[in-house]
């Protein structure tokens, strides 16, 4: 805090206080009163604290000062005995190595010795065993040249006999040849029969599909009566004119039918179709009226498909 403040400042200070407090005069120099005891409560603290703190520094000083030199005697002397220990290990580890390595010099002049006599033992029974080996060798192998030439001989006779057999294979492979030519070209000949066969049976097949076809047209136009015009109806049984409410005009004259979309038309064929092969299978079977029935059925499942579509 400042030693000498300034008294006019305070004045204006208090002034302003006073006129945006509106507090009595006496309140104003009791509190101005009570702030500067407590000013200067606060400097006295803050100077003996200061004091204080210097003190408290001097001291820290003090005993770092003392705790350095302390260290620094004590790694002096540490270090001391550390270079003097390890000067004498050295030294017993000198001896020590010497020592063995004069130990180990002994060691291999006497391993050295008994493995040169080793491998003159070695050697000597190595060079017995080569003379040993060489004679038997040497036997084996006039034993094996014997026995080689008797080969040679037998393998000229057998290739005299297979070059006879290879000529014999070889007319034989080219009569069968000729036999396979032959085969072959009547091969062929059998493949563009069983072609033309089969070509035929495919126009058979469509023949009889045509004709089946026609069968079933010709049976089902007999049922039911088409009139020329082209305002004619088909003549439907009475109760199936209108088997559907959605196509109220059923059954559909010859101008409806040909203006009919491609998928009712489909319908009404698929179901011509499976109503004539229904109609074969359960009353041709038994005897039915055909001409009766056909027409009922037509219209039942023409009805059905095409109100459902």
């Amino acid at each position: 805090m400042p030693a000498n403040p300034d008294t006019s400042a305070a004045a204006q200070a208090l002034s302003n206080l006073n006129i945006a407090l509106g507090l009595e005069s006496s309140d104003l120099v009791s509190l101005a009163n009570s702030i500067r005891d407590l000013s200067a409560q606060l400097s006295q603290q803050y100077n003996e604290n200061a004091e204080t703190q210097k003190e408290n520094l001097s001291i820290l000083a003090r005993q770092s000062e003392e705790s350095q030199h302390q260290l620094s005697n004590t790694f002096t002397a540490t270090l001391q005995q550390l270079v003097h220990s390890f000067e004498k290990n050295n030294l017993e580890l000198l001896a020590q190595n010497e020592r063995h390595h004069n130990q180990m010099l002994e060691q291999q002049k006497i391993l050295s010795i008994e493995e040169a006599s080793r491998q003159d033992r070695n050697h000597s029974e190595l060079m017995s065993f080569i003379r040993t080996t060489h004679n038997e060798q040497f036997e084996f192998q006039r034993e094996q040249l014997s026995h080689d030439r008797k080969l040679h001989a037998d393998t000229l006779e057998a290739i005299e006999h297979q070059a006879r057999l290879i000529q014999q294979s070889t007319q034989a492979i080219k009569d069968m040849d000729n036999v396979n030519r032959a085969v072959g070209s009547r091969v062929d000949d059998i493949r563009e029969d069983l072609e033309v066969h089969r070509s035929e049976l495919r126009r058979l097949g469509d023949t009889l599909r045509e004709i089946e076809q026609r069968d079933m047209i010709r049976t089902a136009n007999s049922a039911f009566s088409v009139e020329t015009d082209d305002h004619a109806r088909i003549q439907w049984p009475s109760p199936l004119r209108t088997p559907d409410p959605d196509y109220p005009a059923l059954p559909p004259t010859i101008s409806a039918l040909k203006r009919m979309p491609e998928n009712d038309l489909l319908a009404l064929s698929s179901a011509h179709t499976s109503v004539l092969r229904s109609a074969w299978i359960d009353y041709g079977k038994r005897g039915g009226d055909l001409r009766r029935e056909l027409p009922i059925r037509i219209a039942s499942s023409v009805g059905f498909r095409l109100g459902n579509n």
